[in-house]
Formats: C-alpha cells, sequence, structure tokens
C-alpha cells in the first residue's frame, strides 16, 4: 500500500490517499450510470446518488441522523470505521438529496433514510435490491462497496488523480 497527499483549498485541509497498484475497481462508464439510474427508485436512488458523491460507506448512510446534516455549512458528519468521526463536504447533488430528505422524513424517526418501521435500514434488503437493479441494467461485477470507490475516484480533481485505484480516504 502507498500513499499519496492532496489539498483541498475549500476545506483547507491535507487528505492522505492510500492506494495499491494491483487491486482491480469497477469504475462505470457514463452510459452504464445513466443505465444503472434508470432501474433505481425511491429511497435506493437517493441512497446511491448520495454514496457516489460523497463516498459515505452503507452504514454510515444507513445510520445517519438528521442532526448530522449541517445544510448551512454543507457538510455532513459521520462516525466511521473504529467509531472515527468525520466531517465530509457535500456537492450540490448530495446537497439537495439531503435538503429533500430531512424535509420528509418521517416524523417518528432521526434517521434521514429510516426503514417503513423508522428504524435502520436492513442491509440485507437494500444490498438485494442494489443487486436486482445492477442485473436489471445489465452491469456485471459490480458491487455497492464499488459505488464508494468510484465516487473517490469522480470527487478527486483531475489535476491529481493517479493511474492506481484509491482505496481509502482519511484527514491527516
Amino acid at each position: 500500500m502507498s500513499k499519496l497527499q492532496f489539498w483541498d483549498p475549500c476545506l483547507q485541509r491535507c487528505f492522505l490517499l492510500y492506494y495499491l497498484v494491483h487491486r482491480k475497481d469497477r469504475w462505470l462508464t457514463s452510459e452504464e450510470e445513466k443505465n444503472l439510474f434508470s432501474h433505481l427508485k425511491g429511497r435506493l436512488f437517493d441512497i446511491v446518488k448520495l454514496v457516489l458523491n460523497t463516498g459515505l460507506r452503507q452504514d454510515e448512510v444507513f445510520s445517519l441522523p438528521r442532526s448530522n446534516v449541517d445544510l448551512f455549512r454543507k457538510t455532513v458528519t459521520v462516525k466511521g470505521k473504529g467509531d472515527k468521526v468525520r466531517t465530509n463536504p457535500l456537492n450540490a447533488a448530495a446537497l439537495g438529496i439531503l435538503k429533500t430528505r430531512v424535509k420528509t422524513r418521517p416524523i417518528h424517526s432521526e434517521l434521514v433514510f429510516p426503514s417503513a418501521a423508522g428504524t435502520k435500514i436492513m442491509r440485507q434488503r437494500l444490498v438485494r435490491a442494489f443487486s436486482k437493479a445492477v442485473k436489471d441494467s445489465g452491469l456485471q461485477d459490480f458491487h455497492f462497496h464499488d459505488l464508494r470507490h468510484y465516487a473517490e475516484f469522480q470527487i478527486m480533481p483531475s489535476c491529481n488523480r493517479v493511474s492506481y485505484n484509491i482505496l481509502d480516504i482519511s484527514y491527516s
């Protein structure tokens, strides 16, 4: 595993990018992305769009409370792996999704993406629905976690892209 530093002038922070040379990630072409989104509906559409625009993990999205979304500062604070808390910036697409979800969420749930019962979404149900959309769109070898890696590739400015596949971004 190797490291690459990336300075974000908007956040005034330095990111450490970890990458492997031989990891095979699955990137979507613009046509594949359009086709996939045509097979996503409702909450799943919003979740996938949010992950593609923020790079959040599944559990970070499922556990996201309204109180961790700062629409004024355009950030979202999540508790990630190992209970590490981090704040992610929101682009216009992610901000739009979260504004809508925060306004329309059920009153009995603090979660941005609650289940019908107002509790945390079961991972298996989302993965099953996502897998069906992937299959219906004719994609092969594409999994939900690939969205996170694809997002990291898209979020990075093109001048700092490397020919390696990025595994993780963390603040230094």
